[in-house]
């Protein structure tokens, strides 16, 4: 019977658990609850939030909550999503008088920090991340027209000031080449290198890294639009491990796979992915080796 290896941690990160935490609290005060954007990348999770009265809003349809009277406003409160939002859209909230609950990562926060000190200082930042997410977009915004995204052979030399930082959730072997890109395409006058990945993130991907050289088959568990999920998948596969991507524990039966002839089978989650999910894998997948 294969035999069933789990890479820790597993479960929410520290900051969706701190993040999760505030929502009971703020469930508790407000009657009305808004989360700007999807608190996390995990669709199940989501759909959770929303049962208990959540509502998921975009930064284009706020302005109503400016229309709200004093009364409405007391009993009302908008959550900031863990990605954090821009600086602009944050002081729009706060003209409003509208409570709001800030659950930003404190990773994020840092890295924002970092990019606003860099353009104060006169240098470009380049962003080594995902254009599209809602973190890079937030860092984006704190850089006032001085952010560049990282693109292969973008040409770096016309930047005499250049500060380097990565997504948080960018894998570590992705950041270490587009610096040696960035120092191959010939080094600026200034060149600032900072680790912004989160250390939580890096801790995973070092397990999940060990753990597929060890194992016949890995099981990543998370949403499928979870930037820190996909890049386990990534680490895994280019282990040269077989390798499936799911997002709970009944999806293991979508997959024709003889489960019970793999000797070694390894599991691990992204940070967005309750621990009950994880665990509801394992059980549902005890039952295929012994079962199938």
């Amino acid at each position: 019977m294969a035999k069933i290896y789990l890479a820790k941690p597993y479960g929410f990160c520290s900051g969706l658990k701190k993040a999760l935490s505030l929502i009971n609290d703020c469930e508790k005060k407000y009657q009305h609850i808004y989360c700007l954007g999807e608190l996390l990348h995990n669709p199940l999770v989501i759909k959770d939030l929303q049962k208990k009265g959540i509502k998921m809003i975009k930064e284009k349809d706020i302005d109503f909550l400016n229309n709200l009277s004093k009364e409405e406003k007391k009993v009302t409160a908008v959550i900031i999503r863990t990605h954090g939002i821009s600086e602009l859209i944050l002081k729009k909230l706060e003209n409003f008088g509208i409570n709001i609950i800030n659950t930003t990562c404190g990773y994020v926060k840092r890295v924002c920090l970092i990019a606003e000190n860099l353009k104060k200082e006169g240098y470009w930042v380049v962003i080594v991340g995902d254009s599209g997410h809602p973190e890079v977009k937030t860092i984006k915004s704190f850089l006032a027209g001085r952010a560049l995204i990282f693109k292969r052979n973008l040409n770096f030399k016309k930047y005499p000031k250049i500060g380097v930082i990565a997504q948080t959730t960018l894998a570590e072997d992705s950041y270490q080449e587009a610096l040696v890109d960035i120092i191959h395409q010939g080094q600026p006058k200034e060149l600032r290198i900072f680790d912004t990945i989160c250390p939580e993130v890096k801790k995973r991907q070092k397990e999940v890294k060990k753990l597929a050289k060890e194992v016949d088959l890995m099981i990543i568990v998370g949403g499928k639009n979870s930037a820190n999920t996909k890049r386990l998948v990534a680490i895994a596969k280019k282990a040269g491990c077989k390798t499936i991507w799911i997002s709970t524990g009944e999806e293991l039966k979508k997959y024709q796979i003889p489960f019970k002839k793999f000797g070694k089978i390894g599991i691990a989650s992204g940070t967005s992915t309750p621990e009950e999910f994880v665990n509801l894998v394992i059980k549902n997948l005890k039952k295929e080796v012994t079962e199938r």
